[in-house]
């Protein structure tokens, strides 16, 4: 299992998150989210996540190593990717709690 951790094939290029950025646009976008309602800001979140987390793995890459048996490799112990796992995590986390109210 260390194996697979250490040969990781997907490298990000992102230095920061981007919940993190600190693009003025993307920051009057998501400031612009207050005027959505929750389960539009919920949708977007839950976008950005995935666009962050796609940084890390390469999904396309992914479903071909599946499709034909293989392994693919990704570093999940790098700092960013944990943090992206995390945004991840939270959000769907928000998108159950709100389904249920």
């Amino acid at each position: 299992m260390e194996d697979i951790a250490s040969e990781a094939s997907v490298a990000s290029e992102m230095e920061e998150s981007l919940f993190d950025m600190g693009d003025e646009s993307i920051r009057k976008k998501v400031l612009e989210l207050g005027n959505c309602s929750k389960a539009e800001q919920i949708i977007t979140m839950l976008s950005m996540s995935i666009i962050e987390l796609g940084s890390f793995v390469d999904f396309e890459d992914c479903r071909h190593a599946r499709e034909h048996g293989q392994d693919c490799s990704i570093d999940w112990d790098g700092q960013n990717c944990r943090d992206s796992v995390k945004h991840l995590v939270l959000v769907i986390e928000a998108a159950l709690l709100f389904g249920v109210r």
